[in-house]
């Protein structure tokens, strides 16, 4: 049975949806059973600055040879379970439609991520040492940072922007190298 199949979700709920929760006595007294995930989560809690906070996790599968990915680690909603052991506080009752809904994210800014003038200093010395070893300077940059040849060249062109580059600077028959005089 492929591991996509066994991280069932029924049609009343969402993935990440609190299934089941109890509260224990023990160092983890918190006990969450999600929608979609195959592990069930015991951690312990603390309000942090008036905000619930998970202070100590443990991840367990809840089928035998289940390993647990990358993939698992970054799915755990830890603001959702600060949340239910904050709700279960009062008397033991739970309101469950408060967790129908995935954590509000702060929104991010609207646009290309900005980088600061040490990235774009880095990226004129990749250029310089791409020209003056005769490779293609976008090629030589895509390849040292894992990018496009095309968001290369934004980066080249906001470097000259910057003036970390002049215009001109990185062509073949400007480099010093190739003066024969």
């Amino acid at each position: 049975m492929k591991r996509e199949q066994l991280e069932f979700i029924p049609p009343h709920a969402k993935l990440g949806d609190v299934r089941d929760i109890s509260v224990a006595s023990g160092p983890h007294p918190m006990h969450v059973l999600l929608w979609g995930h195959l592990f069930s989560y015991e951690y312990n809690w603390a309000m942090v600055d008036g905000v619930p906070r998970v202070t100590d996790l443990r991840v367990k599968p809840l089928l035998p040879d289940v390993a647990l990915t990358a993939r698992d680690l970054h799915r755990i909603p830890l603001q959702r379970l600060a949340s239910a052991g904050a709700m279960t506080m009062g008397g033991g009752e739970f309101d469950w439609a408060r967790f129908g809904q995935p954590e509000v994210l702060p929104p991010q800014k609207p646009g290309p991520r900005g980088y600061d003038d040490e990235f774009y200093a880095e990226i004129a010395v990749l250029a310089r040492f791409a020209a003056a070893s005769h490779f293609s300077v976008r090629q030589h940059i895509a390849k040292a940072k894992s990018v496009s040849a095309h968001t290369a060249d934004k980066w080249l062109k906001e470097c000259r922007k910057r003036d970390l580059l002049t215009p001109g600077e990185l062509r073949r028959n400007n480099q010093k190298g190739n003066d024969q005089s």
